[in-house]
């Protein structure tokens, strides 16, 4: 992991995550823990004011391919390559649930009760379960999917995923049925997410294009661009600045007006996660080296002439 100061531009820590790829980043509800998910050494949690690795969370063999905390920060979920889905307590790194869909789970999300869990699983339908009983409480999608890219809105009345073909589709999983679906844009869509209060979502793709929808009509309000390909794609907790993980770093837009407020770069130029602190201080970022880079937001870009 890296943490940088971007006022200063210094290296302020430097720690390694992973001997491998890190395909996942997520923030504590407090801000003050970061998990992060690899190929090679599963999940590690750490202090993001020291540095310090507090647990490593062993079960999971495979690759892990999604992670994602509870709201109450006590539950971690990850999914890995094997197809299990785990709910960790995050306090102790002890599993208090292990659940086995059928098919390579590729993305996770949480409810914002923290009591469901959705996953994108590979060539099947997107399924939901109960957290605490593994239970499964219904599925979505027209099998077969490739659901790299899933985003479930804050009150879980409908889940953004990649649908066939790499289209966006926009699914209500209390029923099952499908309330949207978008053709293939510029190559597809790879990631998503909703803004907090679920009136947008953002996706972006092969092309980084990043495109911010409507949750009501579905209807494109507002387009900008990265640079190359985008990799991961986060809101603020206020949903006032989005994130985007591209080929040249990390890149923050005012998400109401499309200006581009700060440019983080990555010199190892590849892909990787991205996300928020809750506090709105700080953005996270995975690459394939293995490092985490964490850098303190700032946003004091002047306005463009």
């Amino acid at each position: 992991m890296k943490i940088w100061d971007a006022a200063r531009g210094g290296n302020v820590r430097n720690i390694e995550a992973s001997a491998g790829h890190v395909y996942g980043v997520a923030f504590s509800p407090d801000s003050r823990r970061l998990v992060s998910a690899s190929d090679k050494d599963g999940l590690k949690l750490w202090d993001v004011e020291t540095g310090q690795q507090l647990f490593v969370f062993k079960w999971q063999t495979g690759y892990v391919t999604g992670v994602a905390f509870s709201p109450d920060g006590k539950r971690l979920a990850s999914s890995d390559g094997d197809g299990k889905v785990a709910v960790w307590d995050a306090t102790a790194a002890n599993t208090a649930a292990i659940l086995s869909p059928k098919g390579q789970v590729l993305s996770l999300a949480v409810s914002s009760d923290g009591k469901r869990l959705v996953g994108g699983v590979q060539e099947g339908p997107a399924r939901v379960w109960d957290r605490d009983t593994g239970k499964e409480l219904g599925t979505f999608g027209t099998p077969p999917l490739n659901m790299r890219a899933l985003a479930a809105h804050p009150r879980g009345i409908q889940v953004v995923v990649q649908g066939n073909s790499w289209a966006l589709e926009v699914w209500r999983p209390s029923d099952g049925k499908l309330l949207h679906r978008e053709r293939p844009i510029d190559l597809g869509i790879q990631v998503a997410a909703y803004s907090p209060d679920g009136a947008t979502f953002a996706t972006a793709g092969f092309d980084a294009s990043v495109r911010i929808w409507s949750s009501t009509d579905f209807k494109q309000v507002r387009r900008f661009r990265g640079k190359g390909q985008g990799f991961g794609i986060a809101y603020c907790s206020r949903g006032k600045y989005l994130a985007l993980r591209d080929v040249e770093g990390v890149k923050v837009w005012e998400a109401s007006t499309g200006r581009l407020v700060a440019e983080m770069p990555d010199p190892s130029g590849f892909s990787g996660p991205v996300a928020f602190s809750p506090d709105g201080k700080q953005v996270a970022a995975g690459n394939h080296m293995g490092i985490v880079t964490i850098w303190a937001l700032k946003t004091d870009r002047p306005p463009a002439a």
